[in-house]
């Protein structure tokens, strides 16, 4: 009787082994998870825009140039940024200088005094060609910057944008197509990077500036094949406000 139960005790446990194995397997197999792309909602507004900060190269200080679409006293502070406008991503970028009401920050200073709700990222282009021989040093200086900002604001909710696409690349050394394609791997990086990261969201501004070739569309080129036109960027603001993460999250 007790080898019977024993057998029986065997049999059970064998097939929890083979379900646990299965399931394993199944798992692994399975897309990433949707949960990191921003939710897909109503037109939330002014209001909510309002929560949202920007961070990036040339591309994102944009928006406040003159004329821009945040050169205005309600947006103009949202925008953080020096007076040049650009940087490239490293280890070294959350110390770089930002500028709130004349008064110059390191970006993780102006973080912990601002605390702000969200925080849109957007790095990538300049410095393509050294990250893409080197992922991992581009995966490591946005973790960095990522772990400054959930230090210095641990409430602050993190947005990851894609890089934009670009219609000319005479200040490049390869042609528009490579660029795009180029671009396009870097997009995918960091769309892992949020997907594995706490708190940390992806959004697609690229996917809808660009043509079937994967080209900058030329209403949205300002002229230069790289920065946006004020079209391209109230596009991505409507983007912005009818993707919205929930007041849940940014409490």
């Amino acid at each position: 009787m007790r080898a019977k139960q024993q057998r029986r005790i065997f049999y059970v446990l064998f097939i929890i082994l083979l379900l646990w194995q299965n399931i394993s397997i199944t798992a692994a197999a399975l897309p990433l998870p949707s949960n990191h792309h921003l939710p897909t909602t109503e037109n939330m507004g002014e209001d909510y825009l309002d929560t949202l900060y920007f961070f990036g190269e040339s591309t994102t200080a944009h928006l406040t140039r003159i004329g821009g679409v945040f050169d205005n006293s309600r947006h103009r502070h949202q925008v953080l940024r020096d007076d040049s406008g650009t940087r490239t991503l490293d280890l070294r970028t959350s110390q770089s200088p930002v500028l709130l009401d004349g008064i110059r920050y390191s970006f993780a200073e102006a973080v912990r005094t601002i605390t702000p709700p969200i925080l849109v990222l957007s790095f990538g282009l300049n410095g393509l060609p050294h990250f893409l021989q080197d992922k991992n040093a581009y995966i490591k200086a946005y973790q960095a910057l990522i772990s400054t900002i959930q230090a210095a604001s641990p409430k602050t909710k993190i947005i990851l944008q894609s890089v934009y696409p670009v219609c000319n690349t005479a200040n490049f050394a390869v042609d528009t197509d490579t660029l795009n394609q180029n671009i396009s791997t870097i997009n995918l990086w960091v769309e892992e990077l949020a997907a594995a990261t706490e708190g940390v969201w992806f959004a697609d501004t690229a996917s809808f500036l660009k043509d079937a070739r994967g080209w900058l569309l030329p209403e949205y080129d300002n002229g230069d094949g790289i920065h946006l036109t004020n079209t391209a960027y109230q596009k991505i603001l409507s983007y912005f406000a009818t993707h919205a993460l929930c007041v849940r999250y940014i409490k």
